[in-house]
């Protein structure tokens, strides 16, 4: 976040005064902000090995060895423009992925089976 923009977060609390340093998804412009932030530095990559949703992002190839040369390229651009991510939040070379009630595959996308069980399961109304 620009340092002239952290005054506009201020807050005080009985603690002490704070100011958001760092962008925060709370904030009403952040998500909107932050996407044209990631469009804009992975642009040469997007949709070409990648894809980003707000903070999520998927690297897709398809062999190992194009995997890794992928993952490095978009390190190398997130390091160079200060971005980082959480590893711990990570995962790296899956064959499937639950995201947004769906499973990605390499066949494609589907849906989220437990999803579908749920409203499976729901009483039909009678009013």
């Amino acid at each position: 976040m620009e340092e002239n923009d952290q005054k506009k977060t201020a807050f005080s609390t009985p603690t002490g005064h704070y100011e958001i340093i760092r962008i925060s998804f709370g904030l009403k412009n952040s998500p909107s902000t932050f996407q044209r932030l990631i469009n804009a530095v992975l642009r040469e990559y997007i949709n070409k090995i990648c894809v980003v949703y707000l903070d999520d992002m998927f690297i897709f190839s398809t062999s190992i060895e194009e995997h890794m040369n992928s993952i490095k390229q978009i390190f190398l651009k997130l390091r160079k423009h200060n971005l980082k991510i959480q590893v711990d939040k990570s995962n790296f070379f899956c064959k499937e992925t639950q995201y947004l009630g769906h499973t990605l595959t390499s066949k494609g996308i589907k849906i989220n089976s437990t999803k579908v069980e749920a409203i499976q399961k729901l009483n039909i109304p009678h009013t």
